[in-house]
């Protein structure tokens, strides 16, 4: 099974479902005011066995990520009100830097943690609360 990080609004502080969704706008807002953050415009690529490409169209929300070196990778997207993304187990270390850019989304105030009540899911999740 994998494990996910999902950043949501439809659990409060007693983990109790609300119901609220992230707003579109307050997504866009939010990665628009990140310089090393953007919203992903161009399609996703693969290669298949036989060597062909297939392409994909980036979801509305999908955003990407500026490492240090330049590198633009997939960052948290939004669906259905909430923002998830793949956890790696690189993002293990300390000193990796997808990790370090959620720690310090998390420490500009926007987050609060809610891993106590979900681990039993395998996920890691963060209630979204936009700044006011």
């Amino acid at each position: 099974m994998g494990v996910s990080l999902i950043v949501t609004k439809s659990y409060d502080r007693d983990c109790n479902e609300t119901g609220d969704s992230i707003a579109d706008v307050d997504w866009i807002a939010f990665v628009e005011s990140d310089d090393s953050l953007s919203l992903r415009s161009k399609p996703f690529t693969a290669t298949l066995p036989d060597g062909s490409f297939i392409s994909m169209s980036a979801p509305p929300g999908q955003s990407e990520f500026t490492l240090p070196d330049g590198t633009r990778i997939p960052f948290l997207a939004l669906s259905s009100g909430r923002l998830s993304m793949r956890f790696h187990p690189d993002m293990e270390e300390p000193s990796n830097p997808v990790r370090l850019k959620v720690a310090e989304l998390w420490s500009l105030g926007g987050y609060e943690t809610l891993v106590s009540c979900l681990e039993y899911l395998s996920l890691w999740a963060i209630r979204f609360v936009p700044k006011t």
